[in-house]
């Protein structure tokens, strides 16, 4: 099994055979979902498994994300890990596209994970992130490697852009829906 924290570097995973799942999960008619695109398999730059009690970047608690975009709470007892997707974007800001992106990877792998009959070990979180670039004083992270894990991994979440989930999955399902 996973030992976190952990760093999953590109690990693909294959949504590719979940596309009437998806679509199935947002409520896209069968007929209609019949003519959208399959999806591809999804390669996130960064998942990053933490333990259930590690610190997050964001302030309020996570909340699991469902396969079909939707949350819920975590009760306090809930000992699965928490993934958070992030992606590399070699640029100063956040944007629509970048954020929305991100937000697929966390519905998708929380589908993923249901079908992988994984549910019980994994959960994503609805904090997904942008890695931007860091500020110019930053040190690389590669010299951090003589610091502890905890630490590393310190470093890396004060590093990152979370996305607005609950404001970018109504974008993520429209795109979807209406869209395509």
């Amino acid at each position: 099994g996973v030992v976190a924290p952990c760093v999953f570097v590109e690990g693909e995973f294959q949504s590719s055979s979940l596309s009437a799942a998806f679509y199935a999960a947002l409520n896209i008619d069968s007929a209609i979902a019949a003519q959208l695109p399959r999806l591809a398999d999804l390669r996130p730059d960064v998942v990053l498994a933490l333990e259930p009690t590690a610190p997050l970047p964001q302030l309020r608690r996570a909340r699991q994300v469902n396969p079909d975009g939707s949350t819920a709470p975590l009760e306090d007892t809930d000992t699965r890990l928490r993934l958070l997707p992030i992606d590399i974007k070699r640029s100063n800001h956040v944007n629509a596209s970048y954020a929305i992106e991100v937000t697929l990877y966390a519905v998708l792998l929380a589908l993923w994970i249901e079908h992988e009959g994984l549910a019980d070990k994994y959960v994503v979180i609805d904090q997904p992130a942008l890695w931007t670039l860091d500020a110019p004083d930053a040190a690389p992270m590669s010299t951090l490697n003589t610091v502890p894990i905890d630490e590393r991994i310190a470093t890396l979440l004060a590093r990152l852009e979370l996305v607005e989930f609950d404001q970018y999955v109504i974008s993520m399902r429209k795109i979807f829906r209406e869209d395509l």
